[in-house]
């Protein structure tokens, strides 16, 4: 019985090792990843090929998840800031997971004071304690404050753009509004990168759209608070077609072809230049062929996008120019990617009934790739990292014993 203890012992110790120096190896290896991640925002080497952010070009090079993405990129846009927690990860000595924690709470200033406890923490602790810990006094005023309230929006040839400011309850009213929105798409979202897609501009439309439909049951003007297009089919003397907002200028090629890749119209019939009667509203695209469109794509057929909520349907040679409305030239485009397209800044051809029928390029023809090709090494971990001068160093978990916030203390502050 005691040498079956010892070999089951020997065989836990040395797989203890062998976790202890592979973990060191990913972390110094992780480390390098940032490190080259942090190079890529600063000379903003991610831009171009239709990329959304520098989270989607990390998502779509590394292969790895939208949340995953987020960590590498908040802990290289930190790393000069934080160059103590750098150096414990370029040694192997703290994770990934640790670092994410740090970057997201940690203010500069204190990157000494907590460097010296992060590897002894364990994530959750790390994120607990940090989430929590009041790093500064703010003073409580003396004099009085002046409420600001004002709000603006408008539009140039360009964009819409707003701007709003309001007092804290206010702004608390308007905040809560959005988030509400916010978590309302959140769960209706299919997966995780579908909810890491979401954002502010997409939660500022449901409400608007929410408070369109409530009009559209409510009132029966509610015509009036509808976003109304006018495009006029009599060609001039340059042949091409004119979108006009109503009331409002004539809006740029660009973006007549964005809105009327997919959209719903409403013939007017004039005699002789005279508006005699409307026709009845339809679907550029028809819903049959819409819902076989969204569900053979199943979300945006750009590379690298998780996005399959708010999908539009894109003709890939538009109807101005002849294209038909036939599955092979539809694909389902997110919002942001569909107006890229027509911003010129991607493009794509191709047939999009065939699974691999369609390329992806960016305004310089470069071809965006299905998915980044990670490079397999053909040799052990260890061999592999020192062949790539990365360190392997052997790593030393936390100590996982018990913490309160109460016992947590990084310098000149107290625990909240």
């Amino acid at each position: 019985m005691y040498p079956y203890v010892m070999q089951e012992t020997d065989a836990i110790d040395a797989a203890v090792r062998d976790v202890a120096e592979v973990c060191g190896i990913i972390n110094a290896a992780e480390a390098r990843l940032v490190a080259i991640i942090a190079r890529v925002l600063e000379g903003e080497l991610w831009v171009g090929h239709g990329i959304l952010s520098p989270e989607h070009w990390v998502a779509w090079r590394c292969g790895v998840s939208a949340g995953r993405a987020r960590q590498l990129v908040s802990i290289a846009r930190r790393r000069e800031e934080l160059p103590l927690h750098a150096a414990l990860l370029d040694a192997g000595e703290i994770t990934v997971d640790q670092a994410a924690i740090v970057a997201k709470y940690a203010p500069a200033e204190k990157d000494e004071d907590i460097a010296g406890q992060t590897p002894q923490m364990t994530v959750s602790q790390l994120s607990r304690i940090l989430s929590k810990y009041q790093f500064s006094d703010e003073p409580t005023p003396t004099e009085p404050v002046e409420e600001r309230r004002s709000m603006g929006f408008g539009a140039d040839e360009h964009r819409w753009w707003l701007r709003a400011e309001a007092p804290l309850d206010e702004g608390a009213t308007i905040e809560a509004a959005l988030v509400a929105a916010r978590d309302r798409l959140f769960n209706d979202a299919a997966g995780t990168e579908d909810r890491a897609a979401i954002d502010w501009i997409d939660a500022l439309l449901l409400v608007c759209e929410r408070s369109q439909r409530a009009g559209a049951s409510e009132r029966p003007d509610s015509d009036r608070h509808r976003v109304l297009w006018h495009l006029d089919c009599e060609h001039d003397e340059t042949d091409t077609l004119r979108l006009q907002a109503h009331l409002g200028s004539v809006l740029p090629d660009r973006l007549r072809r964005y809105l009327l890749c997919d959209a719903t119209v409403a013939p007017v019939l004039r005699v002789d230049g005279v508006p005699v009667s409307v026709g009845r509203a339809q679907h550029i695209v028809p819903d049959r062929t819409r819902r076989l469109v969204e569900r053979r794509d199943g979300g945006c057929r750009v590379p690298g996008c998780p996005n399959s909520r708010g999908i539009q349907v894109h003709h890939i040679v538009h109807w101005e120019d002849g294209g038909p409305t036939d599955t092979d030239n539809l694909c389902c485009l997110c919002r942001r990617h569909h107006r890229l397209l027509h911003n010129g800044v991607i493009s794509i051809t191709g047939d999009a009934d065939d699974p691999d029928g369609l390329t992806v390029t960016d305004r310089w023809n470069r071809r965006l790739d299905p998915t980044g090709k990670p490079i397999p090494p053909n040799r052990s971990p260890g061999d592999a990292a020192r062949a790539a001068d990365i360190p392997t160093p052997t790593y030393r978990h936390p100590s996982g014993e018990a913490i309160s916030t109460r016992d947590a203390w990084f310098g000149d502050a107290t625990a909240a």
